[in-house]
């Protein structure tokens, strides 16, 4: 499609070595990643994508910065909220990433598409749901039926969805 793809592995993650000891060092790596892409990547040319986990880094880069676009794939409300409907017994004080994508999604100014899959068994869907709630007006969810959280990129209707999205 034309696009410069820069992917980022979090440390300890993928190729990257180091360790995250917290949200707010995993939030200032996102961000100084992204000041370091922005003089040949304007932010008026620039699109943010997290997929999974990567959705709450993503907004809250989104409700800081200005890039043209934010999407989202397979996106939570919050860590908090999912840790409790997954793990209940465990309390969410515990939770070292509270990542409140709820919190910040209505701070995000630039245009909002959230991808999710009505059959995902990771990221409940309703999760997008409850966010769709807090989504501004011109904001658009689009959902895969039958789509699971693994394979997304690979869904022939998330790809011509995301290539009409980027023209």
């Amino acid at each position: 499609m034309h696009y410069d793809v820069f992917l980022l592995d979090y440390r300890g993650y993928g190729k990257s070595g180091g360790t995250i000891t917290n949200q707010a060092q995993m939030l200032a790596d996102v961000d100084i990643v992204y000041q370091q892409l922005r003089p040949e990547y304007p932010e008026n040319r620039t699109i943010v994508l997290g997929y999974s986990l990567g959705t709450g880094p993503a907004t809250w880069l989104a409700a800081r910065r200005h890039p043209k676009l934010l999407i989202l794939q397979a996106p939570y409300f919050s860590m908090r909220d999912m840790a409790a409907r997954l793990y209940p017994f465990v309390p969410a004080l515990v939770l070292r990433y509270p990542m409140a994508t709820n919190e910040l999604i209505g701070r995000v100014r630039p245009p909002i598409v959230p991808f999710h899959g009505d059959r995902d068994e990771v990221i409940d869907y309703n999760s997008t749901l409850r966010l769709k709630a807090l989504l501004k007006p011109t904001d658009k969810l689009i959902v895969l039926p039958g789509a699971r959280h693994n394979g997304m990129t690979d869904n022939p209707q998330y790809q011509q969805k995301l290539a009409k999205l980027l023209k």
